[in-house]
């Protein structure tokens, strides 16, 4: 089977609710993974210069045989890649990889610019930062040629967006955040929303930092998917989607991939409940880069 509900972005294209994604997912077992992905009816996929996966995905979109038409990439490129000359190599390298003439989505991955440092996951920030906005000129010329359908930014605060949207000549179709139960951005889905900019939430089943329980795991979940006769990833998914956010589940668990595409329509009393979980907490913000990219 395939989902083929969609959400139009502002650049006119049509983008699926529900989308997989790939990070370290590699090699032939990544590519068998993310063929069974396309075999269970996935048709948008979520790759980065960073994963390093991205001729992986290329090799098995290939061999599924599915028409390119009917596949959605994303991709994103790496704040060591920020500089407008870094922006024409690594565009052109991602299309390379992939082995495609466009990409249908090509993301900022963090506001931010820096170069690698000495140690690994130590980074040296770029002083002064590359604007956010020489960055996007040189995006806004790969749409013009037609190498990029859609554009847009990860990570991105309502102040960061706002900035964008007063300079930018072709808005951002999508921003691509954190967002599950425990952590729902609603201000940001707000804002989003009046801008007509798509918010995309990777980890959408939470993420077991510390030790802690996961969100499929938490007694309020599973006492509704039970109710429900549901799965609980079904139910978390569809709870992202029914609020208005599209979502790029992860799983390297075959088991799983169907539960995480089926659609269901949940009741409001399951939608307010979930919607308590909230505790305002970011499991993903990399301070040990040296600085708060979101200064929340």
């Amino acid at each position: 089977m395939t989902v083929n509900e969609t959400v139009k972005l502002s650049s006119g294209y049509e983008m699926p609710v529900i989308g997989f994604g790939t990070g370290g997912l590699k090699g032939p077992e990544g590519q068998e993974q993310i063929l069974k992905a396309i075999e269970t009816g996935y048709r948008s996929f979520d790759t980065a210069e960073a994963y390093r996966n991205e001729e992986d995905v290329g090799i098995a979109i290939k061999k599924s045989n599915v028409p390119r038409k009917d596949i959605f990439i994303i991709s994103k490129m790496w704040p060591t890649s920020m500089k407008p000359e870094s922006v024409r190599k690594v565009v052109n390298s991602s299309l390379e990889k992939l082995g495609v003439d466009y990409i249908d989505l090509y993301l900022i991955h963090w506001p931010i610019s820096f170069t690698d440092g000495p140690e690994q996951g130590k980074v040296i920030l770029d002083d002064p930062q590359v604007p956010t906005i020489d960055t996007w000129r040189e995006l806004e010329k790969f749409v013009e040629q037609g190498k990029l359908r859609s554009i847009g930014v990860s990570n991105f605060t309502i102040p960061k967006l706002t900035k964008l949207l007063k300079e930018a000549k072709i808005k951002p179709a999508v921003n691509q955040v954190e967002g599950h139960p425990n952590f729902q951005q609603p201000e940001l889905l707000k804002y989003c929303q009046t801008q007509d900019i798509s918010l995309m939430c990777y980890t959408p089943l939470g993420r077991n930092n510390h030790g802690a329980p996961r969100l499929t795991e938490h007694p309020v979940i599973q006492e509704l998917s039970k109710s429900l006769n549901i799965e609980p990833a079904t139910l978390l998914i569809n709870w992202a989607v029914q609020r208005g956010t599209v979502v790029i589940p992860k799983t390297s668990n075959p088991a799983r991939l169907q539960a995480n595409l089926q659609r269901v329509t949940l009741p409001d009393s399951a939608m307010e409940e979930i919607n308590r979980l909230e505790t305002g907490k970011r499991n993903i913000n990399p301070l040990y880069w040296g600085v708060d990219v979101f200064q929340d």
